[in-house]
């Protein structure tokens, strides 16, 4: 503490006292931010700038809420520049108090000389408690700001869209609509509002509405390109993003622009045009060039997941694509990164004096983190492992990324481990959060699912990071220490592929236990299928389905008319659209014997796979957590044993199993021989279904193989990290 007040606080002149308050609070920490400013506030000189922010916005996070509100408030009547900002800050510490109608009336009067906007306006009152003065607060504002009536229904859809309450949000709306009165700002709402609920064609039009009223309204093109993205339009989203780019110069524009790839692609010429583009513009992207920071970007422009479909292009190095695209990341991330390492990294000036875990000083502490511990497969993944680590040797967190969903299988996995972490949106509160568990070890369960989940790891919050087949292959990033993996891919993908070094894991891929999968045995009638047809299953996300494999259930489909091929929809039908234009064009039998089921409970999914005859496993990138949910019901699994991690889950997993002459082709040839082979002896797919069923059990199932490796290694890990 010392030598943190000696570097930071002696011998500074205003402005720097300012900046570095302002510094404090972008690295999370509040309490000195506030003292440090406090101490300087007194002496401050000059017209008000982006510093002057960390005094409100330091005693909002202490708690001092009315002394934030008094701070804000006076800051905003000296500069209309920060005003949005310093409105926001306000809004939140109105979410913690109880304000009093006098209250309102004397800031009302005290700032006057400030015009609120509609949208502004909103922000403050969806932070007032009191139903009573907030509608006090709402009376006043029009009276003194002269808003129409259009206006206030804006407004009241604005407070119950940030309450999150949807249907009335959109309900306040539509009398604008029906007087043929929407405003911009109400059509960008709506818009927003509709592509958030998945209405994705209605989004659209609203977005171009505000458009059509001002074509430079960067937050319009935004919505707009965000919903073609949504809806696979990859072209028509790249074009709107460079408009937008041409606007706002920002780096996340100018990434959408040159990035987004297709969700689901409409043929295999579109897939590899928009692949070729994606290196095209990745080789001529420069990661040196004058980036306005990442902050700042987020402000003008949407983060889109742009590395996550990569790994659905095919059999490609995954390696030099995401280290290229992560350099980039890195380079507008630079300065958030620099200072949060600074401050909370291990190897950090700061953190490195007050960090100290070592060797006989109680057990190891290892964080796993994602925001999928819930109902998802990256959960089912994972959870074997964080259950089953040895509580006598490891100390347990689990840490909550911002925007977590809690359910059932959310709070069982808490109620298993020693520490629950919920980190909020706020990335350097984040990261001191993380650096004050003093991991040894943290685990990443799943970095690239989300936009801008690599920059994290950046900051190496742990001695050691490593991460696991959540995402089958390499991160791309060089802060990832180790990539734990199984030994059945030990034929795979080798060290030259990945960014991390390779852990070669004894036993099968986690820890998975079918005691917590129960069966109810029900009827083709309850899912609507017909009972004298052949059901195969392809139960994969669409994005899954690689045009590649359009062929082959194509020339499965020609076996037999009786076959009838369950495909899992997606929950956007603009998706599903697009999908069934492909096959019809480049599978037009298969087309005819295609029936799509919607999302269902677990306990139905297990029950659906016991009635299907077979299942199929995409090329490419086939199934993983959703083959091992259901190898214990299901029926055989046809598959092409890939020579990729995310390719090679089921023909790796039947070897381990020591399955008999298993249904693993080698050509597409093979493929649908096997699939014809199933069909027509009932006898054999019946014995090697039994035999998959007993042969799983003690191998895929109930095996404590890969949790005793993984332990061993994080064991001596921690142990090698402090000699």
């Amino acid at each position: 503490m010392l030598r943190f007040s000696k570097m930071w606080t002696s011998g500074l002149s205003n402005p720097e006292a300012k900046e570095r308050a302002y510094i404090l609070c972008r690295v999370g920490e509040y309490r000195k931010a506030a003292t440090l400013a406090l101490s300087q506030r007194k002496s401050y000189t000059g017209p008000a700038n982006k510093y002057d922010m960390a005094l409100p916005l330091a005693l909002s996070k202490c708690g001092h809420y009315r002394a934030s509100i008094l701070v804000a408030t006076k800051l905003a009547r000296s500069t209309s520049t920060l005003q949005a900002d310093l409105i926001e800050i306000a809004s939140d510490c109105l979410k913690n108090i109880n304000i009093t109608s006098s209250d309102v009336i004397n800031i009302l009067d005290y700032c006057k000389s400030i015009r609120l906007s509609p949208g502004e306006a909103a922000s403050i009152a969806a932070g007032i408690r009191d139903q009573k003065v907030q509608s006090l607060f709402l009376d006043e504002a029009r009276s003194r700001y002269g808003y129409s009536s259009e206006d206030l229904n804006y407004i009241a859809a604005c407070v119950s869209y940030m309450k999150e309450d949807i249907p009335a949000a959109l309900r306040l709306l539509q009398p604008n609509q029906e007087n043929g009165r929407l405003s911009t700002a109400s059509a960008k709402l709506s818009a927003r509002i509709l592509s958030q609920t998945g209405h994705l064609y209605s989004a659209r039009r609203y977005a171009c509405f505000a458009i059509r009223s001002n074509r430079h309204d960067a937050e319009a093109l935004n919505i707009l390109g965000h919903v073609l993205y949504q809806e696979a339009k990859w072209k028509a989203a790249r074009k709107v993003y460079s408009l937008v780019h041409q606007i706002t110069a920002d780096e996340l524009s100018k990434l959408n622009m040159c990035f987004i790839l297709p969700r689901v692609a409409v043929s295999l010429n579109d897939l590899a045009n928009a692949f070729e583009s994606f290196k095209g513009n990745l080789a001529n992207f420069s990661d040196q060039e004058d980036f306005i920071g990442i902050e700042n970007a987020l402000r003008l422009s949407f983060p889109i997941c742009l590395s996550f479909y990569l790994a659905y292009q095919g059999s490609i190095n995954l390696k030099w694509l995401l280290e290229a695209y992560y350099r980039i990341i890195r380079s507008s991330a630079r300065k958030i990164v620099n200072e949060n390492i600074f401050f909370h990294s291990p190897c950090g000036k700061e953190r490195s004096i007050r960090f100290h875990h070592s060797k006989g000083h109680g057990k190891i502490r290892i964080g796993f983190i994602s925001r999928n511990f819930h109902q998802h497969s990256n959960l089912q993944a994972h959870q074997g492992l964080i259950k089953g680590l040895n509580r006598d040797i490891f100390e347990i967190s689990i840490i909550h990324r911002h925007g977590a969903i809690e359910d059932t299988a959310h709070i069982d996995l808490n109620e298993s481990v020693d520490k629950t972490i919920y980190l909020s949106a706020d990335f350097g509160a984040g990261c001191k959060r993380i650096a004050d568990l003093k991991l040894a070890v943290l685990f990443f369960t799943d970095i690239g699912m989300f936009p801008l989940d690599g920059i994290l790891p950046m900051i190496r919050l742990a001695t050691h990071q490593v991460t696991s087949w959540g995402l089958p292959h390499t991160t791309g990033l060089s802060e990832i220490d180790h990539y734990l993996r199984s030994k059945i891919f030990d034929d795979c993908e080798d060290q030259h592929e990945y960014s991390e070094s390779l852990a070669s894991i004894n036993g099968y891929l986690g820890y998975f236990d079918t005691a917590t999968s129960p069966l109810t045995v029900k009827t083709t009638d309850y899912f609507m299928l017909p009972p004298d047809r052949f059901l195969i299953g392809c139960l994969q996300s669409l994005h899954k389905l690689h045009p590649e494999f359009d062929s082959y259930l194509e020339e499965i489909a020609k076996l037999d008319e009786s076959i009838l091929i369950v495909i899992a929809a997606a929950e956007s039908n603009e998706l599903n659209q697009r999908f069934i234009r492909r096959i019809k064009t480049a599978a037009p039998t298969a087309y005819k014997q295609l029936c799509f089921v919607q999302k269902m409970t677990m306990q139905d999914y297990y029950s659906l796979n016991s009635l299907l005859d077979l299942n199929l496993d995409p090329i490419h990138y086939g199934a993983g957590i959703t083959f091992i949910e259901t190898a214990w019901c299901g029926p055989p699994c046809v598959t092409l044993r890939g020579n990729t991690v995310r390719s090679a889950v089921v023909s790796r997993s039947y070897e381990y199993a020591e399955i008999v002459d298993p249904p693993i082709a080698r050509s597409k040839s093979e493929y649908v021989n096997w699939v014809r082979l199933l069909m027509t002896n009932a006898k054999l797919r019946y014995k090697l279904k039994q035999e998959i069923h007993q042969k799983s059990k003690g191998t895929i199932y109930n095996n404590e193989e890969y949790v005793r490796s993984s332990e061993a290694f994080l064991q001596n890990l921690a142990i090698r990290g402090h000699e």
